[in-house]
């Protein structure tokens, strides 16, 4: 299980690359443990459930890819404490809810994919402030409004 490679790596890990590995479960609370990892590719593992709380604390990540998985839930408002994040990658999971306005407060983003979720509500107009943003994907969702 994912909860147990965690808990086995060094804190000074910059790079896990665990795409199409096929690994089910949840992401463990322990994540927060990683606090030098500037990038996580978690793309079509088969993973679900929430993403847990303690995610906000891996303050150091550049590139977070989530995609392909089956995430439930809200995306944590404690993402816009990964002031770091240049990539984003939510999208093909079931995450659902209205994206937080705290999305706007992560100045180095250049990459936000939320497409293929059930979304719902407003896009947030704190997306706005993403001034490095050069692509953002937000199709196949439930949004009651344009930007």
């Amino acid at each position: 299980a994912l909860c147990q490679i965690f808990i086995g790596i060094s804190v000074k890990v910059f790079e896990l690359d665990f795409s199409y590995i096929g690994i089910f479960g949840k992401v463990p609370n322990s994540i927060s443990i990683l606090h030098s990892l500037w990038h996580l590719n978690l793309f079509n593992c088969h993973l679900s459930g929430w993403i847990p709380e303690s995610f906000g604390n891996v303050t150091t990540i550049r590139e977070l890819i989530l995609s392909g998985n089956n995430f439930t839930g809200n995306v944590l408002s404690t993402i816009s404490k990964l002031n770091k994040l240049i990539n984003l990658h939510l999208s093909s999971n079931h995450f659902q809810g209205s994206i937080p306005e705290s999305i706007g407060n992560l100045p180095a983003i250049t990459e936000l994919t939320l497409s293929d979720n059930n979304f719902t509500g407003n896009v947030p107009s704190s997306i706005r402030k993403l001034n490095k943003i050069s692509f953002i994907s937000l199709s196949s969702n439930n949004f009651k409004a344009r930007l």
